[in-house]
């Protein structure tokens, strides 16, 4: 019998299989900082890690553009030195409603991050 494929493939308008978790320039934004996983991971930070990690992406993409949509041509990544001095979208003047939203997206796009991240690390820790 023969085997499934393990990655999804394409036939007609239809997508066979599951879709990456992020595409294009937001999985490059990703991988630029994986050897900074791994740092955080066997330093025992990994919760900071992704919390930088998803505050830095909701800078670059903002909390309307959907997971599975990317930029037309990537744009530069805002400076780490703006998690230090505690800018970031939130600090503009929103509603109650679009505060809970943002938050909300906050915490889904932290766990998808978590996720990429874990599979990543423990896809190349075994070879692939």
């Amino acid at each position: 019998m023969a085997s499934l494929p393990t990655q999804p493939f394409h036939v007609g308008r239809q997508w066979k299989g599951k879709r990456a978790l992020f595409q294009g320039t937001k999985r490059a934004f990703l991988e630029r900082r994986i050897r900074q996983y791994e740092d955080a991971r066997k330093a025992g930070r990994e919760r900071e890690f992704w919390e930088s990690v998803t505050r830095l992406f909701l800078l670059k993409y903002g909390y309307d553009l959907p997971i599975h949509e990317d930029l037309d041509s990537d744009i530069c990544d805002p400076d780490e030195a703006l998690l230090d001095d505690g800018r970031d979208l939130d600090s503009q003047a929103i509603g109650e409603e679009e505060s809970l939203r943002r938050t909300e997206v906050h915490k889904k796009l932290l766990d998808r991050i978590r996720t990429w991240y874990r599979h990543t690390s423990r896809r190349e820790a075994l070879g692939g």
